[in-house]
């Protein structure tokens, strides 16, 4: 055998146990989010306002990264829920993009906590829309475009949204939410119009 035969197998005798380690080795499991008696404090409504909305960015900034547990989005949300009606702009906007990220980074969660977490993000949405903070229309707008996936997953309140978007077409006021906005409509019908009453979809389209 020449020397460029020998290297040829040696090239391949190499690539073989390298494919063989690769198929066999498993993936590292994604750490999971683990909300500690500690970490419950530090968020609750007991702790300093600015270690707490620090504490907040903080598990925020790490959440894409984690995977949720059963328990923890209701958890956390018993914690954090009563920021939402902070006279405090910074806290409300801090919460509401907390939630954001919670749907962003756990679209892949699982299914028990997805519904958990689908649920109680609409109905806050819902149930606040009509006498929220104008300052913060925004940031909820971020929260249903993320929690409804720009319009195309409505599972959880497919009885609801329809009328929902009637209530907000007319407060739709900030030039760079018009478009997404039409958009996130545009979804909706497209991709869930069997769950809309024909008004509904008249009332959105016309």
């Amino acid at each position: 055998m020449g020397s460029r035969d020998k290297d040829i197998k040696s090239l391949q005798d190499k690539l073989k146990v390298f494919f063989k380690k690769g198929a066999s080795a498993a993936l590292p499991a994604r750490n999971e989010l683990l909300v500690s008696p500690d970490l419950e404090r530090e968020l609750g409504a007991d702790s300093p306002p600015q270690r707490r909305l620090r504490a907040l960015k903080e598990l925020g900034d790490k959440v894409p990264s984690l995977r949720i547990q059963e328990g923890t989005v209701r958890k956390l949300w018993i914690c954090t829920r009563d920021l939402l009606d902070d006279t405090n702009t910074e806290a409300r906007h801090a919460e509401l993009t907390f939630l954001r990220i919670i749907l962003e980074g756990q679209a892949d969660g699982p299914a028990d906590e997805l519904t958990i977490m689908r649920t109680i993000f609409f109905n806050y949405l819902q149930k606040s829309h009509a006498n929220h903070p104008p300052e913060d229309s925004q940031l909820r707008f971020r929260l249903l475009h993320a929690l409804t996936n720009t319009g195309k997953n409505i599972t959880c309140f497919e009885e609801q949204i329809g009328s929902f978007l009637l209530e907000w077409l007319p407060q739709i006021q900030n030039p760079a939410l018009i478009v997404e906005f039409l958009q996130l409509v545009i979804n909706v019908v497209k991709y869930n119009a069997t769950y809309l009453d024909e008004e509904i979809v008249h009332g959105i389209v016309k």
